[in-house]
């Protein structure tokens, strides 16, 4: 996750330069280096990343078909959707869904269920 997000996320949204400036490339592990996310970056991540959810996600077979279409609260805690073909079918479904435009609304399922206990879903 840590590679997606710093290669291919990170500098589609400060810029490439700005991505090398403050995170430069590194070939290895350093135990000294304090790993825990800073406030201001998770508080930036969730004010953006909430609003760019959806609350249906289309489910792509091989034959680049429809399956099913799921509701992003389906989706916490379902470990059953957590095999690498049903991570191949989600990602597929995932790679048809529109950008959204910029919001500061954030969705019902994310508002609504993600704190609900599961049996409330």
């Amino acid at each position: 996750m840590a590679k997606v997000t710093f290669r291919d996320w990170v500098p589609l949204l400060i810029g490439p330069q700005l991505t090398q400036a403050n995170f430069p490339p590194t070939r290895c592990f350093n135990p000294a280096i304090d790993a825990t996310i800073p406030n201001e970056f998770a508080a930036a991540a969730f004010r953006i990343g909430h609003p760019i959810l959806v609350s249906e996600y289309p489910q792509v077979n091989q034959n680049n078909q429809v399956v099913q279409i799921l509701q992003l609260r389906q989706m916490f805690e379902a470990s059953e959707l957590m095999s690498n073909e049903r991570i191949n079918v989600m990602l597929r479904g995932m790679t048809r869904i529109g950008s959204k435009e910029k919001s500061a609304q954030v969705i019902d399922d994310i508002r609504n269920f993600l704190v609900l206990d599961p049996e409330n879903r």
